[in-house]
């Protein structure tokens, strides 16, 4: 069977077409056929009125209609697409879903947080791994996901993320100190208010989505996007820290010339950097593993 799984998020739109032949319940049993990412930004200025602009949702409709393309051309045989805190928070929330589903010619669904980490959790973390916290970085929202051995303990999703927290404290570049820590308070607080204290137990924890991925990038000087090498990176809590002062003090020219680094993704790498890294000193993680799977594998297991 040939299937595909589709991630409609704030700042990305993901799709992972695999092939499988034995236990569809475990993403290690899949063949990875294709691996797409584009950069709509679908959430561009939600925060501003509650409404996704037309602007946004004319280019997340182009990459849906790509991807149908794509669908076909691999032989698709099973779709599920899913949308996260975007379309969770829009005022215009259904026209914006039958838009995209116009534009895919498939069912889109709007999934809650809990969803969201459940299924995120399932795509990445593989049977073997015991006791490990998922770090799922989004656009409009971040989710904690606690498990073993592929099971589910126990989710919480926060609504921050690199585009809403972009949105509202970045006006120009570079950063100054007093806001920064404004914003490392702000997260810090959102923290201390939403996860429990069952988390902060120095278990493995797991970084997926484009700041883990990108930062690993910046950590090992890769020029390019290879997902192999990427899944060895283990980000130390120091090298985080390091990386997340220097980019939060960048000017949108450094931003957009770190090399390998989308220009979509660059300008709010910097959020995500210190989402990470405040959630690393409240989790009293030392070391973050990346990687490079995400609610789209989740969203394969189940179509």
């Amino acid at each position: 069977m040939i299937a595909a799984g589709i991630d409609i998020g704030t700042n990305t739109i993901l799709m992972v077409i695999g092939r499988n032949e034995g236990n569809a319940n475990n993403i290690d049993e899949w063949e990875i056929l294709a691996d797409e990412q584009r950069f709509p930004r679908l959430g561009e200025g939600l925060s501003v009125n509650g409404l996704i602009s037309g602007a946004a949702l004319l280019r997340a409709s182009c990459v849906l209609e790509e991807y149908k393309m794509l669908l076909s051309e691999y032989g698709v045989e099973r779709c599920r697409a899913v949308a996260t805190a975007s379309l969770r928070n829009a005022l215009n929330a259904t026209e914006v879903q039958m838009q995209l589903q116009t534009s895919l010619g498939k069912s889109v669904e709007i999934i809650d947080g809990i969803t969201e980490g459940t299924l995120t959790f399932q795509g990445s973390i593989t049977f073997s791994s015991h006791d490990s916290i998922l770090l799922d970085i989004g656009g409009g929202s971040t989710e904690f996901v606690r498990g073993s051995y592929g099971v589910v303990g126990s989710v919480k999703s926060i609504d921050i993320g690199v585009v809403n927290l972009t949105n509202k404290y970045v006006v120009k570049r570079p950063l100054h100190d007093d806001l920064i820590q404004e914003i490392r308070n702000d997260v810090y607080l959102k923290l201390h208010e939403h996860i429990p204290e069952l988390y902060r137990t120095g278990t493995r924890l797991v970084g997926v989505a484009g700041t883990a991925t990108a930062l690993a990038m910046i950590n090992i000087g890769a020029k390019s996007y290879n997902s192999s090498e990427i899944s060895r990176v283990v980000l130390i809590d120091s090298v985080v820290h390091t990386l997340s002062e220097r980019l939060l003090r960048s000017s949108l020219d450094e931003l957009h010339k770190l090399e390998g680094i989308d220009e979509m993704r660059a300008d709010v790498l910097p959020m995500g950097s210190l989402i990470l890294d405040e959630s690393m000193k409240f989790l009293k993680a030392h070391e973050c593993q990346v990687s490079t799977r995400g609610l789209r594998f989740g969203v394969l297991l189940t179509a």
